[in-house]
């Protein structure tokens, strides 16, 4: 396989991809990245590094140079067909005009591919590679649940079981709490649990609960290789003091009795 670049600056790669369909998601198992051209080997100041991203993240590509750059370059060659290949220039950014960075907002499968970053300094007229990425999009995969937490109420000093539970074994859970009231951004993660893909189970148990733990609780999962976490809906754990519930059943036991006068 073969990029059609400049003269100066032409890039041989030969990829071997292999891809498994496993528990429903798309695995980006091996890349085998034999170089072939001598100036490709000699300007490359770091070997070529994979990225694993999920579909709609945002990604950076980090390209910065040690010296002042006056152009940048990005090529991109199709992880499958060798006749898609498209090549980029720009002016470099930032204060020294050492960064030749892209951002991704939103990331599509049809992005991935071998990406290589080169620079031209003001005083050169050859490009010299200096990045090359090899980006794999996998497509989003939303955590499936098979038993999600409810409204629990909770005796002070009892124990409790927030149950959630995936279809299928999942690599890591978190648990989320904020105050009742509280908005959205004060959530704050309280425990995260490491099945590690040997387990479904993500239920949070909560030993001698105190009045502090009252509030909202939300179960996140998410799979194998993946940066986002699926969330259930958000329950309300009430926590009760036992003695004031006791008091109040007391006095409703002796409420006052109405008598009715004779006439």
């Amino acid at each position: 396989a073969t990029i059609h670049c400049h003269k100066y600056h032409w890039i041989w790669v030969s990829l071997d991809l292999q891809y498994t369909y496993e528990q429903g998601i798309m695995l980006f198992l091996a890349v085998n990245w034999n170089q072939i051209g001598e100036e490709l080997h000699s300007s490359s100041t770091s070997p070529p590094r994979d990225m694993i991203v999920e579909k709609g993240s945002e990604v950076l590509l980090s390209c910065k140079s040690s010296i002042q750059v006056e152009e940048c370059q990005w090529s991109w060659k199709d992880l499958f067909d060798d006749d898609k290949v498209d090549v980029k220039s720009f002016h470099s950014f930032g204060d020294d005009h050492h960064d030749c960075s892209v951002r991704f907002n939103n990331i599509l499968s049809d992005q991935q591919g071998v990406w290589s970053c080169a620079v031209r300094s003001k005083n050169d007229t050859n490009f010299v590679i200096i990045t090359e990425v090899r980006l794999a999009v996998l497509p989003s995969h939303l955590v499936q649940f098979m038993e999600e937490p409810s409204d629990t109420e909770v005796i002070v000093g009892n124990t409790c079981t927030l149950t959630c539970k995936t279809m299928d074994p999942t690599s890591n859970c978190q648990w989320t709490w904020r105050p009742s009231g509280a908005p959205q951004e004060k959530d704050m993660v309280i425990q995260e649990i490491f099945p590690n893909g040997l387990s479904n189970d993500c239920s949070l148990h909560l030993d001698n609960v105190s009045e502090e733990q009252d509030g909202l609780w939300t179960c996140g999962a998410r799979a194998k290789l993946y940066q986002n976490y699926t969330i259930t809906h958000t329950v309300k754990l009430t926590v009760v003091n036992a003695r004031k519930t006791t008091h109040s059943l007391s006095d409703w036991g002796r409420a006052p009795i109405s008598r009715s006068s004779a006439v």
